[in-house]
């Protein structure tokens, strides 16, 4: 088995929009999760004040909103592929605009590469 290394060079450019992606979907993870946890929390304090007089006493509602809101499988279908497509155009659009910035912040400099002698064997 053969151990030739392998080495990859981006552009500085592509290495910003990869940067920049990568923040985002840090930063998307961050902010899913600390929503999921507000929302635990406020189910787990509506929890504890419930009733059982208060969970029964809207059960018929609940039960009607439930069957009224039946959608034909078309109709989800393209609801979630816009979705998909909007989040993904707008995680491809934020990681670009990010890519730009960091790439804005970054000094112009020089080729640090020794120059190519072509004379040299």
């Amino acid at each position: 088995m053969s151990t030739d290394e392998v080495t990859v060079r981006f552009s500085r450019q592509a290495r910003n929009t990869l940067l920049g992606k990568g923040v985002v979907v840090v930063l998307t993870a961050v902010v899913m999760g600390l929503s999921m946890n507000a929302d635990d929390r406020r189910n787990s304090e509506r929890a504890a004040s419930l009733t059982l007089e208060q969970y029964t006493s809207e059960f018929e509602s609940h039960k009607a909103a439930l069957a009224s809101d039946v959608l034909p499988p078309v109709a989800n279908f393209l609801g979630a592929l816009f979705a998909l497509a909007g989040a993904f155009a707008l995680y491809e659009l934020a990681g670009w605009l990010l890519g730009r910035a960091v790439g804005a912040l970054q000094p112009a400099r020089a080729d640090l590469r020794a120059p190519s002698d072509p004379g040299a064997a």
